[in-house]
């Protein structure tokens, strides 16, 4: 549920062990210092305050993080980042990143970087991916790298530096993943092999006392 309330968004990471940060709504231009551009469209302050809030709390804990289209751009942000308000307006190219119907189908291509998480995941290094958003991120958060990219230069996907089990994509897998597609399937399943592996951690914590010195 969205809440503010920083202890019981604490009670509830203690009871996860991996996190998705899903699609939706624009992200309000003040949290990465920015007045709100006429193509900024709907924000959901609740959403962007509970959302912010539980993404710190996760990473100070180390839970595994997965996003999807916002929930990339909503990492970025919240590591400090920036965000393109619209890209059509303040980068315009001919690649379309807002499909309007057949969300099944590719939108344009996606050029992964070799050797990183998502890589690894798909084990391919390009391939056609469905587009969703007219926001992408602009300045990358520090704490951050860009592990895939369209072809007119809008990140499209990130992973966070090693220490920091944070990663995500601009494009919409669960689309294809919900039709029992196995490629795009296997994003959701590096999520919950990172999160069974949490659990054993977290398990093994909870029975042995451990020093970090």
């Amino acid at each position: 549920p969205e809440t503010s309330d920083v202890l019981l968004i604490e009670q509830t990471l203690s009871m996860l062990d991996g996190i998705l940060m899903s699609g939706g709504e624009d992200i309000n231009p003040a949290y990465y210092g920015e007045e709100k551009a006429e193509k900024c469209e709907e924000i959901n302050d609740a959403r962007d305050t509970y959302e912010l809030l539980l993404l710190k709390k996760a990473m100070d804990r180390n839970i595994p993080v997965m996003g999807i289209c916002r929930g990339m751009q909503l990492i970025n942000v919240a590591m400090g980042g920036t965000l393109y308000q619209d890209i059509p307006t303040e980068k315009p190219s001919d690649v379309t990143h807002r499909q309007l119907s057949d969300f099944l189908n590719p939108a344009h291509d996606v050029t992964l970087v070799p050797n990183t998480e998502v890589a690894k995941i798909f084990g391919k290094e390009k391939f056609g991916v469905n587009s969703r958003h007219h926001q992408g991120i602009k300045k990358l958060a520090p704490g951050l790298k860009i592990t895939a990219w369209s072809t007119d230069s809008i990140p499209e996907a990130v992973e966070a530096y090693p220490g920091k089990n944070v990663m995500a994509v601009q494009w919409h897998p669960e689309l294809n993943a919900a039709t029992g597609e196995e490629f795009s399937l296997q994003y959701f399943t590096s999520l919950v092999n990172r999160a069974k592996l949490f659990a054993q951690a977290k398990d093994i914590h909870s029975r042995i006392l451990s020093v970090d010195t």
